[in-house]
């Protein structure tokens, strides 16, 4: 049997020449840490956590959000809601489990989410809220829309209240709650983290047929960085999430809400989507036609909502998941970070847990397609290997006949292709464990995509590259732009020991050109809060040297495990400005491809291009800041006078 060494919360004390001992924490901290340390017993010894979870709790089920709650009559909505504790069941419902707080109609199970409201405009809501729980409950979002977010109601323990408020405007929002337990930013993040539930108002008229999807995070401890998760979206993680099909060329609606206090950049495998609206628990604010853009991946902040519309173009099975790793890594599960074969898995469908959904796409009239894979016009291997000066890191090797063997890890080496040209990747894995390669932001088939376990189109399904093996992938990449290549198989390790890269398409008949087109890749040498900010693989990256009145192309890249950057780019004291060109490789609207100041923020798996022109001669300080970790990174730019 495994040992391990268990922190005692005692403290001894010498008073009056008597040892005294006594409990470092309050009495309902220090049962709840031993609840947490019976827990990881049971864990090491082959159990659950369910046996920190007093098994008289009724059973709290996944809300799908199908069905909206209450009865709905002449225009005025009467729902009753219960707040009790009970057992969650992320994961299988005979796994593992917490002892959490929760929502339900009266009369019915307690769910995670709570109960749907969703009702049309103008709609009179009553509510009705039973406080079941020893603490007091305050409650956001029970009131008419746009509101405010001190907008709030107390409920007592044990008492009762009603509510009654008309809809106000049309949109995508949600309720929420806090009963006492630890918060960061104002969010609960423990045992009242799923205190919430999606409140959505239909316009007038036929609703459009769509999907609600509320994601959740438990964690234990405040420090994001730190901290072992369970992440929910509609109270299941992956691989228990719920599979979604659709017929070839729908169009799949979903409003995706965010109560929990992390920020989700949520990205699309092989295609794009569209945001139609954004907002909050208080708002939502339709995206102007004009600016409506295709994205693979969009940042969610904390409390932030957004509606999506996504035509698939391709059938087999695709993913929709959040960017951050620790969201959908088993390695900082709460249930399985102690488990031993976690970094090593050899099963494909567990490498990933949290935040991910699957989605099988299929003909739409039911006769399966024959997927004919292009004939390359060009060929090249990508060898993965062991870094020999640091085992500890691993390189990528491009081969290709006529050209010179480029090598690197973290990053690799810059992938040059070209628009509409096939290619074929043959990858060869030399390491001691599985790996794969995903190409961010292609549009290709679902079984060259790199998800093993999952990807393929019927009986296809993408391997794992094993130990000594190789797969070849294919396609013609269909757009030119800025894209990226990563592992996809025990991603937060292999990540963060250099399994990454830039991947540019250049339109046809064109060459890249290094000069004027620089590639700026943001990433972190470390897991966590352990390791460096790195910009192209250096703490201290050598200095560009421009030219006055030459347009430069910036490809920004952030394929950080978990974190965004604040970039900001000034000359003589003053912001640069810069022109927005492309973001997730896709050209921007006119409308939002003009001069700016150049400060923004870049999310993991997000892509932005920039168009610079240097109007004199002097310095520009470029500054990459990671705030959460306290991390920077300076770069130089060194413009000479221009060339007539």
């Amino acid at each position: 049997m495994l040992a391990k060494k268990i922190a005692i919360p005692f403290r001894v004390i010498l008073r009056d020449n008597r040892l005294l001992v006594k409990p470092s924490l309050s009495i309902p901290k220090l049962l709840m840490h031993f609840l947490i340390v019976l827990a990881s017993a049971v864990r090491a010894a082959g159990g659950d956590a369910s046996g920190a979870v007093d098994s008289s709790l009724p059973r709290i089920g996944a809300n799908t959000n199908q069905h909206p709650s209450g009865i709905l009559s002449e225009g005025e909505l009467t729902v009753e809601l219960d707040i009790r504790e009970g057992a969650f069941y992320p994961e299988d419902e005979s796994g593992p489990s917490l002892q959490v707080f929760a929502f339900g109609e009266r009369g019915k199970e307690l769910q995670i989410p709570g109960p749907m409201i969703r009702v049309p405009q103008d709609t009179r809501i009553h509510v009705t809220i039973h406080n079941l729980i020893a603490r007091d409950v305050l409650i956001h979002g029970m009131h008419s829309r746009p509101g405010k977010n001190d907008d709030t109601v107390q409920v007592a323990s044990g008492t009762t209240r009603e509510l009654t408020f008309s809809t106000g405007a049309p949109g995508a929002y949600y309720y929420w709650a806090t009963a006492g337990g630890d918060t960061f930013g104002g969010r609960p993040y423990k045992e009242d983290s799923q205190l919430h539930g999606a409140f959505i108002v239909d316009p007038p008229g036929a609703a459009v047929p769509d999907r609600v999807f509320v994601i959740g995070m438990w964690r234990d401890r405040q420090a994001a960085q730190e901290s072992f998760d369970v992440p929910v979206i509609n109270g299941k993680s992956w691989p228990y999430t719920e599979r979604l099909k659709y017929p070839l060329g729908s169009e799949v609606r979903w409003v995706w809400l965010n109560p929990s206090g992390n920020v989700h950049p949520m990205h699309m495998h092989g295609s794009y989507f569209r945001v139609l609206s954004a907002g909050d628990a208080e708002r939502s604010d339709p995206v102007s036609a004009s600016r409506i853009i295709d994205v693979s991946t969009d940042f969610m902040p904390v409390g932030g909502t957004i509606t999506t519309l996504w035509k698939p173009e391709r059938t087999g099975r695709w993913i929709f998941h959040c960017h951050i790793l620790v969201h959908v890594s088993p390695e900082t599960s709460f249930f399985h970070h102690e488990t031993p074969e976690v970094g090593e898995h050899t099963d494909p469908m567990n490498h990933m847990a949290g935040l991910v959904m699957g989605i099988t796409i299929v003909p739409r009239n039911g006769t399966p397609l024959v997927h004919k894979s292009p004939k390359p016009q060009r060929k090249l291997q990508l060898v993965i290997a062991k870094d020999k000066s640091n085992p500890k890191k691993f390189i990528y090797s491009i081969v290709e006949p006529g050209h010179p063997t480029q090598m690197g890890g973290g990053p690799g080496p810059t992938l040059v292709l070209t628009r509409n040209q096939p290619v074929a990747i043959h990858i060869i894995n030399q390491l001691d464990e599985a790996t794969s390669v995903h190409w961010h932001g292609i549009e290709l088939e679902s079984y060259y995509d790199g998800v093993p376990g999952w990807g393929g189109d019927g009986p296809q399904v993408t391997p794992m590259i094993a130990p000594g093996k190789s797969f070849e992938a294919l396609f013609a990449p269909p757009r030119s732009g800025t894209f990226m290549y990563h592992t996809h198989m025990n991603d937060l390790s292999q990540l963060s020991s250099g399994l990454y890269g830039a991947l540019i398409v250049l339109p046809e008949g064109t060459s890249f050109n290094p000069e004027t087109d620089k590639v700026l890749l943001l990433s972190r040498n470390g897991k966590r809060k352990d390791g460096e900010l790195l910009l192209n693989g250096s703490t201290t990256p050598a200095p560009l040297i421009l030219r006055a009145g030459m347009r430069y192309r910036l490809r920004l890249i952030d394929i950080l495990a978990n974190n965004s950057i604040i970039i900001n780019a000034v000359q003589d004291g003053k912001p640069l400005e810069w022109i927005p060109i492309a973001k997730d490789g896709i050209d921007l609207a006119p409308v939002q491809s003009v001069a700016t100041p150049a400060s923004f923020t870049i999310a993991p798996g997000e892509t932005y291009d920039f168009s610079i022109t240097p109007e004199k001669s002097g310095e520009i300080e470029f500054t990459y800041d990671l705030k959460l970790l306290d991390e920077h990174v300076r770069q130089v730019a060194t413009v000479t006078s221009e060339v007539r």
